[in-house]
């Protein structure tokens, strides 16, 4: 298990990206009458910004609604406007709490459109975004004369500004104001170098204001730059306690680092029940590497009893979230039947999700899937595409599979040079290659030979000598 995530960016990714799976549901739980009401809110909010958002910020809302896709893509002045633009949808937000179903629809139109932003700041979530934000346009009509007007007082159309105010002056004055949210967004301008000098100590100086005021992003994030050392020194009780404020709040991130330094003894004692107690609770609002951890807990019986059941059942969760190490126990428990009825094409499925974002075990599982025709008909070069590519990324089995493959041929030209070397960096990296092998091989090579594959083998090792 991973110890610890980085801090998120301003708008993370994977954030984004969970946020608007959740609004995407909404949506879609909603009969059709419903739907075309909500929109009608959502676009008439639209045009409220606009009027009401102090400038500069009305015109960022009204670029990032107006201009195509590839000058929002190209513009990096106008994307970190955008992202400034999203703390300050958070507190319009809370400015709306209360029973009047009248501020309830406005609370959620504001968030829709804080979610469609985020999601425009992520080129390869951008299409969907705006796909839904045009549907509402097309039904509502939003794009009219206010959304147009509005762009060109600071931005032409090629997305350059002209005479806007900084927004990050803004967010300092808020930010000495005591504005806890502004605090915070300034805090990650100094962890990430973003329009300020990239200053660590900075950063926690404005995390730790902000969290003292019970925010509890900022108090993940100085819990994350305790956990680090990052500005401060390293301290795994003050990491733990920031989490644990974080984590009591309801922050995902937190409960799962929170989760994550009890189940390695890590600032506390070291105790799998209350691991699992906060794998569960950021399980349930989304996390992937919660829903993995904890699915992990079930196999393993750490903290619970052991269930493979409910350990699919996790993974399976983690899986349709794009977590490639979730995916791959979810291809590993298919092959071997744990858990699920055994079905090699399952497995094949899961490992192949895995391996194309790259990790090894999961390429070179999916390669021997093609070598023996299990899931998948018999394929001798997809199954050295899979080894070649685990193998560079220091996979010990794989490189000896495609030691082995080179040495008879099999999906590749037999080459005794590449095959001595594939066969001796794996042995390097512990693999026991029979003697025998080598041996065989060695056969039927020159003395020449074999010194360019023992030449060939101290290069590879340097470059694919990482076990993974």
């Amino acid at each position: 298990m991973g110890l610890f995530q980085n801090i998120a960016k301003r708008v993370g990714r994977s954030a984004a990206k969970h946020e608007f799976d959740i609004l995407r549901d909404q949506i879609q739980q909603l009969p059709e009458e419903s739907v075309a009401s909500l929109f009608k809110v959502t676009a008439n909010t639209a045009q409220n910004l606009i009027d009401k958002l102090p400038d500069p910020r009305n015109a960022t809302f009204a670029a990032a609604l107006t201009l195509p896709r590839s000058t929002i893509q190209d513009n990096e002045q106008l994307r970190k406007d955008i992202a400034l633009l999203l703390p300050l949808f958070t507190e319009l937000q809370k400015a709306y709490e209360g029973a009047d179903p009248d501020n309830v629809f406005t609370k959620w139109s504001i968030w829709f459109w804080r979610v469609i932003l985020m999601n425009m700041l992520h080129d390869e979530l951008y299409g969907r975004s705006k796909k839904l934000w045009k549907l509402i346009k097309k039904r509502e009509g939003t794009e009219g004369r206010s959304l147009r007007s509005m762009r060109p007082k600071y931005y032409d159309k090629e997305g350059v500004i002209e005479d806007a105010p900084q927004l990050d002056e803004m967010w300092s004055e808020a930010a000495e104001q005591g504005n806890a949210e502004a605090q915070y967004n300034l805090g990650v301008m100094y962890a990430n170098g973003d329009g300020v000098p990239k200053d660590a100590v900075e950063a926690v100086k404005w995390f730790r204001l902000a969290a003292e005021q019970g925010h509890a992003n900022a108090q993940f994030n100085l819990g994350v730059m305790y956990a680090n050392g990052d500005g401060v020194p390293k301290d795994a009780v003050e990491a733990v306690k920031w989490y644990r404020l974080a984590a009591e709040q309801g922050n995902a991130s937190a409960q799962f680092n929170l989760g994550v330094m009890y189940d390695n003894g890590y600032g506390v004692p070291k105790d799998a029940v209350e691991a699992v107690k906060w794998f569960r609770k950021a399980a349930e609002q989304g996390h992937a590497k919660a829903q993995y951890n904890f699915g992990l807990m079930y196999y393993n019986g750490k903290g619970v009893p052991e269930d493979y059941s409910e350990a699919v059942k996790l993974f399976r969760m983690a899986s349709e979230r794009g977590n490639a190490d979730a995916q791959h126990n979810l291809g590993v428990m298919y092959s071997d039947g744990e858990g699920v009825q055994q079905d090699d094409t399952e497995a094949v499925k899961w490992y192949r999700l895995a391996a194309e974002q790259g990790k090894a075990q999961s390429q070179f599982n999916l390669g021997m899937k093609y070598g023996n025709g299990e899931g998948v008909t018999e394929d001798a070069l997809e199954a050295v595409k899979w080894f070649r590519l685990a193998a560079e990324q220091g996979n010990a089995n794989a490189q000896y599979n495609l030691g082995l493959r080179y040495a008879v041929g099999l999906g590749v030209i037999e080459d005794m040079v590449e095959a001595h070397a594939w066969l001796n960096v794996a042995s390097a990296q512990g693999y026991e290659v029979p003697n025998k092998n080598l041996t065989t091989v060695e056969e039927e090579m020159t003395k020449d030979q074999i010194a360019e594959a023992t030449e060939l083998a101290r290069e590879y090792f340097k470059k694919y000598g990482k076990k993974k």
